[in-house]
């Protein structure tokens, strides 16, 4: 997910009026909207038109976490505006329109006593949505007794970014907080042995994904380039007795992929498509093979008031809340259609000594749910707490003398977030199947730590 509709938890307070308020007139509305947009800025500060579009889907009790995948708050509108069956898909029969009017009469008609002040000339008539449209006609800025310090950017935001995957570097606001983070995971063993002797198995992993993003905030989709790394080794003391030409790290995963990812999120009628492109060179130093790498996805995400949703135990691809306004369950589905194809220009030792290229079709099955206690009040913005994810990744080999890629991965984990927006993760995880970017087969149980920012 891109950019959500994020207002933070220093504005909750006021988000609550919204939630629980009494039915109130056309320009107590407009107030506010006016209101939960200027939270946190400063005297004079221009109201960015996400920030007003965000405060207005608020106020019709519009969940942060309900938000289109790929789109931000204003752009959701101005779709709105130009198809109203597809945006009410998402809004149900929140009266959207009827709000947007509300919001443009008060600000054309401008109190004396307004929370704002206003540059440029509103259109004479009513005409819906001016003041979403591209380039608006008019600019708002707040008018403030006092000068609060400025709210932060949404979580997981910034340019430079570390996770555990390159799916994961576009997540950002309510997605991040189950996004896959980086971890150090170390397991030791220790067994006594009939003689009186006791063996010791270490296991370590690492796998980390640093990101720098090349897209404005703005932009229509995310574009990053990447490096992503994966070790995973297991030693035994005492050493083992190996056989001739063998080694003990023969079996250990030590690979570096580095490319370039891109996604656009694509409006298919009420539905939308995030359809992504990785490019990558990849290197496996245990095995001395050498491949480029081009994979297509196309995840669809479904409108919450699609009547599939009603009938499946989680939305598929956005969030389903299962509990109370404040707190409760969060799930999400996906399904993601996968092509993958590349070149091996050094075969090496390992699972690539016998084929030069491959060519694979399938996809991923993934199930996820966080436990949250303040998720409207803060937009899941810097909220933390326990997760669970589930995924399965099948892609049978078209073409090249490969076995079928198949992963199941498992991970249970507890999430916090520091003031900063930098997460801390601790987690147990299983996986099993094939690793993509050596192709060895895995076996893991691991606890760990992560990070995420």
């Amino acid at each position: 997910m891109t950019r959500r509709l994020t207002i933070l938890a220093s504005t909750g307070a006021v988000a609550a009026l919204f939630c629980f308020a009494s039915p109130a007139s056309a320009q107590e509305e407009a107030v506010r909207i006016l209101t939960l947009a200027c939270a946190n800025q400063a005297d004079g500060a221009r109201i960015a038109p996400d920030r007003l579009a965000q405060a207005t889907l608020i106020s019709l009790e519009f969940l942060p976490i309900d938000l289109p995948p790929g789109e931000t708050a204003a752009g959701f509108l101005r779709r709105v505006s130009t198809d109203a069956s597809a945006g009410r898909g998402w809004t149900g029969q929140r009266d959207v329109e009827g709000r947007i009017q509300e919001l443009e009469n008060y600000v054309r008609l401008l109190p004396a006593n307004a929370p704002i002040r206003v540059e440029g000339t509103p259109p004479d008539q009513p005409r819906f949505n001016w003041i979403f449209s591209d380039v608006p006609p008019v600019a708002l800025y707040c008018v403030k007794s006092s000068t609060p310090e400025q709210a932060p950017a949404p979580l997981g935001s910034g340019r430079l970014r570390l996770r555990g995957s390159v799916d994961a570097l576009a997540a950002t606001g309510p997605a991040v907080v189950s996004a896959d983070a980086a971890t150090v995971s170390i397991v030791r063993t220790r067994t006594s042995l009939d003689d009186g002797s006791t063996k010791t198995v270490t296991d370590f992993a690492v796998d980390a994904t640093v990101g720098l993003r090349l897209t404005n905030d703005d932009s229509a989709g995310t574009a990053f380039l990447f490096a992503d790394y994966s070790l995973s080794r297991s030693r035994t003391r005492p050493r083992p007795a190996l056989g001739g030409g063998t080694d003990e790290g023969d079996g250990d995963t030590n690979s570096l992929a580095l490319g370039a990812t891109g996604k656009l999120y694509l409006p298919v009628g009420s539905a939308i498509l995030t359809t992504s492109i990785d490019a990558a060179y990849l290197n496996d130093f245990t095995q001395d093979s050498q491949l480029g790498r081009l994979r297509l996805s196309i995840r669809p995400a479904l409108p919450t008031t699609s009547s599939i949703q009603s009938i499946l135990p989680c939305y598929l691809g956005s969030y389903r809340q299962i509990g109370g306004q404040e707190s409760g369950l969060w799930t999400r589905c996906g399904v993601t259609f996968q092509v993958e194809g590349a070149h091996v220009f050094e075969r090496g030792r390992g699972e690539f000594a016998a084929t030069d290229n491959y060519l694979a079709v399938g996809g991923t099955l993934s199930y996820e749910a966080l436990l949250i206690s303040d998720a409207p009040s803060s937009g899941l913005g810097t909220a933390g707490g326990p997760f669970a994810r589930v995924t399965y990744r099948y892609l049978p080999i078209l073409s090249g003398n490969l076995d079928d890629i198949e992963r199941l991965e498992a991970r249970l984990g507890y999430r916090v977030f520091t003031p900063d927006g930098i997460g801390i993760e601790f987690s147990a995880s299983y996986l099993r199947g094939t690793n993509e970017k050596s192709f060895a087969d895995e076996n893991i149980l691991s606890l760990g730590v992560g990070i995420i920012f």
